[in-house]
């Protein structure tokens, strides 16, 4: 309901205690005003290394209790000795603090996992890893995707073919993932992007697309699917679905997914689109207020229902008349695709702050609330609109 945000700062003074001069995943609970720092070990004790946001800060449940981030940090539970990143969830009830980028019998990962996401009861955690150590044949030297149950300990690799074979690609490219993955609420469909080419056939753009992976069936299906079927002729990044899993948005530079043409040729036009997986249609969101063309953007989240859109974009070309414009700047943007609207979010000043910039802007569940990252062009002055502030940032939270 907007009530909890998560988010990672190196600011040593937002708790007592913090000295691990590491940048680590704190609460704020808006209703109390509680600051409270959750990449920590079980019995409290302050992690050694640096919380890493990588796209997203955290994860949260929906009730906010559970809260999943990575971490390179090896002292948040006995017998971390690999040297990599790692997935966690902190329990906010007990303070509990579990590793779950594990493989099904308990066993590490040898490399690094990253960019969790969890659903909405807490009990499944999906993550990348270029781990090859979680599940048996992991032999493609990519990352994958995952998804960890947290109460049988199971962990599966999702990024795989309808048939269950491994991705593969023909070149020799690491890092086969872009974005972050997400998970419906219910823990059966999860969205992820690899640049692997044997996921779905015909796959030859030799490029990211955006996937959904049924757990329940099996089945893997392309998101990121051209007017004809085929894929994107640019890359696909950011899948993120709706917790109801009927849509998925995501980012892409391709031209040929809707009927709409971007307003620009520059093969740099990023744009968000949604995919309805019930009507298997495509619609572009960052419109032009001529209607007839999108414009440049980059995803940021989705609301529960797939009612509202999150981005930020550059562009002035947006609202008519847009007066807040801020020359090679980003600002935040809200997608109401059930009435057809768009709101710009983030201004040029802020209670009389100068922005520089405005980014990564994640929606409550209902939509009702938008917590967003701003640059200032000077430290601000205002500490009851802002929390986590670090070297000019700060989250800004707005209902």
């Amino acid at each position: 309901d907007g009530s909890i945000v998560a988010f990672v700062s190196e600011a040593a003074d937002l708790v007592e205690g913090d000295t691990n001069g590491a940048s680590d995943v704190f609460i704020k609970d808006r209703r109390t005003g509680a600051t409270t720092r959750v990449s920590v070990a079980s019995d409290g004790t302050q992690s050694t290394g640096p919380a890493f946001g990588w796209h997203t800060a955290a994860s949260l449940s929906a009730d906010g209790r559970y809260v999943a981030f990575s971490s390179s940090a090896s002292d948040l539970v006995p017998g971390d000795t690999n040297g990599a990143i790692d997935v966690f969830v902190h329990d906010r009830v007990t303070g509990q603090t579990t590793r779950v980028s594990v493989a099904s019998d308990g066993t590490e990962g040898n490399l690094n996992s990253f960019s969790p996401g969890i659903s909405a009861d807490g009990r499944y955690v999906v993550f990348y890893s270029s781990a090859s150590t979680l599940v048996d044949d992991d032999t493609n030297n990519l990352m994958d995707t995952f998804v960890h149950d947290r109460v049988t300990g199971e962990t599966t690799r999702v990024s795989v073919a309808s048939d269950g074979s491994q991705g593969e690609f023909g070149k020799d490219w690491s890092p086969a993932i872009d974005g972050s993955p997400s998970i419906s609420a219910d823990g059966r469909l999860v969205a992820f992007v690899s640049i692997a080419s044997s996921l779905v056939p015909n796959d030859t753009n030799g490029s990211f697309d955006a996937f959904v992976h049924n757990r329940d069936t099996g089945e893997t299906s392309l998101v990121s699917a051209s007017l004809t079927g085929g894929v994107g002729n640019l890359a696909s990044h950011t899948a993120m679905i709706s917790a109801d899993g009927r849509y998925v948005a995501f980012d892409s530079g391709a031209d040929n997914l809707t009927t709409e043409p971007p307003r620009s040729s520059d093969q740099a036009w990023n744009s968000v689109f949604v995919r309805d997986l019930q009507t298997n249609t495509t619609r572009a969101i960052v419109q032009s207020w001529r209607g007839s063309e999108w414009e440049r953007g980059y995803l940021g989240s989705i609301s529960a229902n797939g009612r509202y859109v999150a981005f930020r974009s550059d562009s002035n070309q947006i609202i008519f008349g847009d007066r807040e414009f801020i020359e090679h700047a980003d600002r935040v943007f809200v997608a109401d695709l059930w009435n057809g609207t768009t709101r710009v979010m983030s201004l040029e000043h802020i209670r009389g702050e100068a922005v520089a910039t405005s980014t990564y802007p994640k929606l409550s569940s209902d939509g009702s609330t938008l917590a967003f990252t701003t640059y200032f062009k000077s430290p601000p002055n205002n500490p009851e609109l802002l929390s986590g502030l670090a070297a000019g940032f700060a989250v800004n939270v707005t209902d």
